[in-house]
This record gives structure tokens, sequence and C-alpha cells, in this order.
């Protein structure tokens, strides 16, 4: 969580006044000093009045309750002494499916006037008023978890000489990586790693030659160097007097500079034909389609012949 609150001083002030203005509305007893619920228990198989599915493979997928993860699930209390659930329900499964649904869970326990209150408390705890982490905080949390997989993806972050902000405090402890190398998001990432990490490196690499300054990098385009590089190997190849690597990267370099990254990536997966769920195969293209038709002092002449686009193509139009 930030320890700042992101906004200006007056946009802060107003909403100090806003919600205390509603926190006196809605629950007066707070303001005198009472508590707005208390930390209890309550037995396992207590339900909730109207819930969503419960899933196996929801539970399967959170695994065992462990002291480092589990926290309380949220329980109604109603006037007439009735307990219903409204957050928490396949924790309390996990409880019940290990330990019984006749032993006590922990519970933070709050009283409602009516089954109207419960339901308002029900739609603010499960999505209304809740902001659910991002794929790049969930990594950022695992990375310093040391969870093994995010500890691998960071250690390819580093390799391949790109970052991760994980967090909108600190400076370079908000970070996965070097803060000085441009940022990636950690789903696009993972994505251009299927074209294997030299290639990844070397798309980094070029991606910096056209815009050294840029602080975060697209990653579809990330992706579609990658896969050129994958593809075109002639494309990387580091043999003395080769001219289509050479005329390749000083295309990048000096040409492309003058424009903005994400303006080209869009471009790009217009002109390679933005097909549906092939984002990175459409900007691959549109990048091969526009090389070929430029044609540099020294460069190659026959690079139409050599970089041809039936690999592309064939990708984009599998159903993989």
């Amino acid at each position: 969580m930030s320890i700042k609150i992101k906004g200006t001083s007056a946009q802060i002030e107003a909403l100090r006044a806003k919600l205390q203005q509603e926190a006196n509305k809605n629950c007066p007893e707070f303001g005198e000093g009472k508590e707005l619920g208390v930390l209890g228990k309550v037995k396992a198989n207590t339900q909730g009045l109207l819930q969503r599915d419960t899933l196996y493979y929801t539970l399967d997928k959170m695994g065992a309750v462990s002291n480092q993860k589990f926290t309380p699930i949220s329980v109604a209390r109603f006037p007439d002494g009735r307990k219903h659930t409204y957050d928490g329900d396949h924790r309390r499964h996990l409880w019940g499916l290990t330990w019984g649904y006749d032993t006590d869970i922990p519970a933070y326990i709050k009283d409602v006037a009516d089954e109207a209150e419960y339901h308002r408390l029900f739609a603010s705890a499960n999505g209304k008023d809740r902001k659910n982490l991002n794929s790049n905080e969930i990594f950022f949390h695992e990375y310093h978890g040391k969870v093994p997989e995010a500890m691998a993806d960071g250690k390819r972050l580093m390799q391949c000489g790109v970052s991760l902000r994980g967090s909108s405090d600190g400076e370079e402890d908000a970070f996965v990586g070097d803060p000085r190398d441009p940022q990636v998001s950690i789903g696009g990432f993972r994505k251009s790693l299927q074209y294997d990490i030299p290639n990844v490196i070397q798309a980094v690499a070029t991606l910096k030659l056209a815009w050294p300054k840029e602080k975060i990098f697209q990653t579809e385009l990330l992706s579609a160097m990658a896969l050129l590089y994958k593809t075109y190997p002639v494309l990387k190849t580091a043999r003395k007097g080769a001219k289509i690597p050479w005329e390749f990267q000083l295309w990048f370099a000096k040409h492309l500079s003058i424009t903005n990254q994400k303006k080209m990536a869009r471009k790009w997966k217009s002109d390679g034909g933005n097909v549906h769920h092939k984002a990175t195969e459409s900007v691959a293209l549109g990048i091969l389609r526009e090389f070929l038709s430029v044609n540099l002092p020294g460069g190659s002449l026959s690079k139409d012949k050599v970089l041809v686009r039936a690999p592309l193509k064939a990708l984009l139009e599998s159903n993989s």
C-alpha cells in the first residue's frame, strides 16, 4: 500500500470533508467512540443470505489455510441474533473442510439493522469499494515474498535490462530490477519470454537505441521485436559486413526516434492487420512491412527476398 495519498492538497482536504460528512451520517456511533464491529468467532457453518457460487477450483487454487495469509471472515449480526457471512465464504469453506463446519472460525462481526444494510455491506466488501491489486503489484509482493516463480522472473527482468515498478512509494526499493532501466508490465514481459531470452535481450537493446529516454516500454512492442529476432535470426547476426542487421539497427536508431514508441506501436499494429488476440504478431508484421519499404544508403538490396513475410502471416492465421 502507498505511504502517501497521491493527489493535491486541495483534493485530499475536499475528500476528508466529504468522508467525515458521510461517516457522521452513516455511522455516528463511531464518532462517539463506539466500535463499528468486533473481532470474535462464529461457527464455520455460518452461511450468507445469498452468496455467489463457491467453486471447487477456486478453493483448490487458494490452498490450505495458513496463518500467513488467513484473515477473519466478515459476518453481519441481525437484531434477532442471526448471523450471516457477507465476505469470506471461500475462506469459511476451506476452514470447514479442514477442521469441520462445527468448529469456531475467526470473524469480524458487524451489527446490521436489516437485510438492506446486509446487502450494502456485501456489495461494498466484494467489489464496489475494493481496489484489487494489479498484476504488477502482485508480482512485486511475490518477488519480495521470495515466491520461486517470481524470483526467477525477477532475475530474467534484470538479465534482459528492464525493470518493473510495483509500488508508488520509495525509489530503488519500489522496483524489481535496476530503476534506471525501462519499465515493463509483468504480463507483457512474460509473454515476450516465449521467444527466448537472447531475443528479448536483443529487442531491449534495439528499443533503447531508438528511445533512450523512454521510461516505459510498450510490452506489445517488446514482444513483437523478440518475435522478429526469433523468426529472422539474420536481423541480429554479428557477421562483419552483414548489411541487413546494420540497416535494421540504423533504421531504428536514427529514423524512428523522432516519433514516440506508443504511436509507432499503434501504427504498426494497424499496418499488420490488427488481428484480434494477435497483437504481438500484428505489430511484428507491421514493423517488417515498413522496414522492407525503406531503402537506406548502403543498405541491402535483397532484404525483401531474405525477410519473407510468410512465417508471420502464418502465425496471424493460426488458431493458437
